[in-house]
């Protein structure tokens, strides 16, 4: 085993810690907002909003802003796209495919025929149910 003296020692001790640190700032700054958890798990039970004040939680931001616009449930089958856009985390494209569905099949029957569109899942379509209906 090479040894080392003091001062290479002490290079080697802040070369180490300095990585370390690299490693642990960039979990926080470079995330994947979809996936489940993330928070709990990088941030291990602080609040986000003082570790890293530009990150949303759910349930703020645009999405929330979005559901507030909306006077009633929206009919999947006389919804425009822009009614269809009004929706959390529906944007032009999947307003677009769920027009596309309803002009192909003919009307919706039933609000859970949106887990057919591609790109909308359970998760998605958990947050719009009670904003949808059909007539």
């Amino acid at each position: 085993m090479p040894s080392f003296s003091r001062q290479e020692t002490l290079f080697l001790v802040i070369l180490a810690a300095a990585l370390a640190l690299s490693i642990g700032t960039s979990r926080l700054y470079y995330h994947d907002p979809d996936f489940p958890g993330w928070e709990r798990i990088l941030l291990s039970g602080w609040d986000s909003r003082e570790v890293a004040p530009h990150l949303k939680r759910e349930g703020e931001g645009i999405n929330k802003a979005k559901a507030d616009s909306i006077s009633g449930p929206v009919d999947l089958n006389r919804a425009t796209l822009e009614d269809l856009m009004r929706l959390p985390g529906i944007g032009p494209v999947l307003a677009q495919r769920i027009l596309t569905i309803r002009s192909d099949r003919g009307r919706f029957t039933d609000p859970q025929e949106l887990l057919e569109v591609e790109g909308l899942g359970p998760k998605r379509y958990e947050k719009i149910k009670g904003l949808v209906e059909v007539r």
